[in-house]
């Protein structure tokens, strides 16, 4: 019925799936605020290293407002990036230090460049 790694390879102890996971204190920081409010995130998306991905806000007088995130399939993030957008649609590419503001629409089939705010 096959191994155990193809089915939970997380409790698996056999040092071939040890040696592909990276140690816990190396895995690069990717933080991504869903605490905050909803963030969906579509499929096959990378986000590279030291890249934060929060969900947009507006202060209100009363306090502030988050609204959800929507990240379509194919979006590759590259390293240092601060993403606040609203939405961001399919093969989209973000490049290195870059700045999405506050409730931008980023449509499909985008690409923005390195060090862009």
């Amino acid at each position: 019925a096959g191994s155990p790694c193809s089915r939970r390879p997380s409790r698996c102890t056999r040092t071939c799936c040890r040696a592909s996971r990276p140690a816990p204190w190396r895995r690069p920081v990717r933080p991504v605020r869903g605490d905050l409010a909803n963030v969906r995130v579509g499929r096959h998306c990378v986000v590279k290293s030291r890249s934060v991905i929060r969900p947009p806000f507006k202060k209100f007088s009363k306090g502030v407002a988050f609204f959800p995130l929507h990240i379509g399939d194919h979006v590759f993030i590259e390293e240092d990036c601060v993403v606040n957008a609203a939405q961001i649609g399919s093969y989209v590419h973000i490049g290195k230090n870059c700045v999405i503001g506050r409730r931008c629409v980023l449509k499909d089939c985008c690409r923005i460049l390195d060090n862009t705010v």
